[in-house]
């Protein structure tokens, strides 16, 4: 699989490259796994604007059920979701509204995949479902009720001490000790060892190596073009959000 310069050189030499470029990737995905992919970019690290204007662009919000929408419609909806997170965060309602919507569309076959950043809201998306890393770097601000009530309802719902297992992850990642501050990473291997449902994506490297293509075909795109906020299927629709022209 390509590189950050191997794609670089690509995007250079294509008419239209970054569109064709993130299709052809996530083309590829879909061809080796047979689950459809949406992806949900946020461009946050990489554009240089105002704070009044970021924090209306970049956070997890109600508008962003309208790109889902696009995404999921004409998919066949049997053959589950892999879902792509880098975001900031950002509305807590949004943020249930949007997992309730795909959890009426998918039930619970539903991966989540964490290429770099999933924080806050974002994180608490990725708890919902069994969750592929890699490079992973997750932060959580919400209240210590509401992390164990959600995953005693989603991710643990199927386990018989779900209650205990929820603690044990609530404990540790608000041990002020441990986590130091909001903005710390928090890696794959110390998730797994609170007992999240998580699969490194280092144990299948073409699968690895297939997310990261995608991975960096989006930070590509969201880092040299005017594009701030992505939501894409593997079928083409995409709703993109710019900071030059309004929402395709």
């Amino acid at each position: 699989m390509p590189n950050w310069r191997d794609l670089m050189v690509e995007v250079k030499a294509t008419p239209a490259a970054h569109d064709q470029l993130r299709q052809k990737y996530l083309q590829k995905l879909f061809q080796y796994t047979h689950r459809n992919a949406i992806v949900y970019y946020s461009g946050w690290q990489d554009k240089n604007v105002p704070a009044d204007v970021g924090r209306h662009v970049f956070p997890i919000n109600d508008a962003d059920k309208n790109g889902f929408m696009t995404a999921i419609h004409g998919m066949n909806r049997a053959l589950g979701l892999d879902l792509f997170l880098h975001t900031p965060g950002g509305d807590i309602a949004a943020t249930e509204s949007i997992v309730h919507y795909l959890r009426t569309m998918f039930g619970n076959n539903i991966r989540a995949v964490v290429p770099q950043m999933a924080m806050s809201g974002g994180t608490m998306i990725a708890k919902y479902h069994p969750t592929l890393i890699s490079q992973c770097q997750l932060a959580i601000d919400w209240s210590e009720e509401l992390v164990r009530n959600w995953l005693c309802e989603n991710m643990f719902s199927d386990y018989s001490d779900a209650d205990s297992r929820a603690q044990r992850v609530v404990d540790g990642l608000t041990d002020q000790s441990k986590t130091k501050s909001h903005t710390r990473h928090v890696h794959a291997d110390v998730l797994s060892e609170l007992g999240l449902d998580i699969t490194p994506l280092e144990q299948d490297q073409e699968l690895q190596d297939l997310v990261l293509s995608v991975h960096h075909a989006l930070k590509l795109t969201l880092s040299t073009t005017g594009a701030c906020k992505i939501i894409e299927n593997h079928m083409g629709v995409a709703h993109m959000i710019s900071l030059t022209r309004p929402p395709q």
